[in-house]
């Protein structure tokens, strides 16, 4: 079977673009310029994920998906980043697995294995933005106790 028809997912696809441009360091402002080389260089995830979107401007589909999306990609990134876990791990997470207070979250490790793992104060921050809009924008079932959902695809109105 051929893989040139894969395709990378969204989020996929923002991560490799921002492992791709170079990390200010000393600036923690808006995005500047490498002197050397002369890319962009960005201080935070959040900062990569606004210029894929304004990059994508032109592919309706994509920026949508993007605007609709970016706040529950940017705390998966962020999460990714903070704490070291695996994506299989971040997707296995549970609402009541996260402790805010403390920036711990219950995870399932390899082999079965129950841990508890801290993550960084920007996780945080995106996390608690992820969250004041979870119920609003993904609307979740009552029985849904998954951190991150997906919104249902396809035309509105059909399930």
């Amino acid at each position: 079977m051929p893989l040139k028809h894969l395709q990378r997912s969204p989020t996929f696809a923002r991560i490799y673009f921002a492992r791709s441009v170079p990390q200010a360091e000393e600036d923690p402002g808006a995005p500047t310029q490498d002197p050397k080389t002369g890319s962009v260089c960005l201080k935070h995830w959040s900062q990569a994920n606004i210029l894929y979107g304004e990059i994508n401007k032109e592919n309706k589909r994509i920026f949508n998906f993007h605007q609709f999306n970016r706040e529950r990609d940017t705390a998966i990134v962020s999460l990714i980043l903070g704490s070291g876990l695996r994506l299989s791990e971040i997707a296995g997470i549970n609402v009541e697995d996260l402790d805010m207070n403390k920036a711990l979250v219950r995870v399932i490790r390899k082999g079965n294995k129950e841990q508890y793992v801290y993550f960084s104060k920007q996780a945080l921050l995106d996390l608690e933005n992820y969250l004041q809009i979870r119920e609003s924008r993904y609307v979740p079932e009552r029985n849904e106790s998954f951190l991150f959902i997906a919104a249902p695809v396809g035309r509105k109105g059909k399930s």
